[in-house]
Parts: structure tokens; sequence; C-alpha cells
């Protein structure tokens, strides 16, 4: 799981592929799925929005992505209906105090993914809260400015 800087295109939402063969290619070898994009699809890294405003990092892309990930293997792990989602879409900056004030900063640059999942053979019938498993993923970001 992670930023890998590599995704699809989803059909639909206005996000386009990058290295889409290499990140084919990671999943095929793996027998991976990668819940996010096919359950939800929104971009994790979006362009023209106030998160990549306040971050203050540059955006050379020209177009929404899906580049954060949680893989599971296929054969192993289901995931739970209705648990994939993008956070932080909405609370995209905090406060940090600095000497010079308050300051208003985004975690990341990109927003985070969540995806419950259990393994696979568990009855449903004996499945509690605690046998779901949720898998929360935010690229931070540590920016630092040196006097």
């Amino acid at each position: 799981m992670g930023d890998l800087n590599s995704g699809p295109a989803v059909p639909g939402k206005n996000v386009q592929a990058l290295f889409a063969t290499n990140f084919q290619s990671f999943m095929s070898e793996g027998n991976f799925i990668a819940p996010y994009v096919t359950d939800a699809g929104d971009c994790t890294f979006c362009v023209n929005t106030r998160l990549q405003q306040i971050s203050g990092f540059p955006v050379n892309e020209s177009y929404n992505q899906v580049l954060d990930h949680i893989l599971l293997q296929e054969d192993i792990y289901v995931v739970r209906s209705g648990s994939v989602k993008r956070l932080f879409a909405n609370e995209d900056a905090v406060s940090v105090q600095t000497t010079d004030g308050n300051v208003s900063v985004a975690l990341s640059d990109h927003y985070a993914v969540q995806v419950e999942f259990r393994q696979k053979g568990s009855s449903s019938s004996r499945l509690t809260a605690s046998t779901w498993t949720t898998c929360t993923l935010l690229a931070m970001v540590a920016a630092f400015t040196l006097n």
C-alpha cells in the first residue's frame, strides 16, 4: 500500500492514467486488487483544488490521478461493501503553530483512502465489528522551513 505514483484511468471520474502499464504489471504479478480504484475511483492527487493550493507544492500535472492505493491479494481478502472511501476531501487543512504564528497547512498534497477488509473464508454469520480490518492510507508530507 502507498503512493505508488502510478494508476489506471477511471472513466467517468475525470481521472487519467499514469504509468498504467507498470501499475497493471504490478497488480498482475501479485494477484492484487485495488478496491479504491474499482469501488470509488475519485482522484487522490487532484489538480485545481484547495488541497493543492495550501500544500505549497508545485503541480506539474494538468489532470487528476489515482496514485494512492491499498492493495489486497484477491485470493485471500474480501472488501466490506460500502467501506471504500476517500478521506479529508472536506478537511483539507490543519492549523500549525510556528514562531511566526498559526499557519494553515495541508497534511498532504494527496487525499487519503480507506478500505475495510477481512480474510476470505470467515462465516458471515459469525462476523462481528472486530472481524473487519480498517486500513487508512495518507501519503504524508513533511515540510520544514530552515532559517
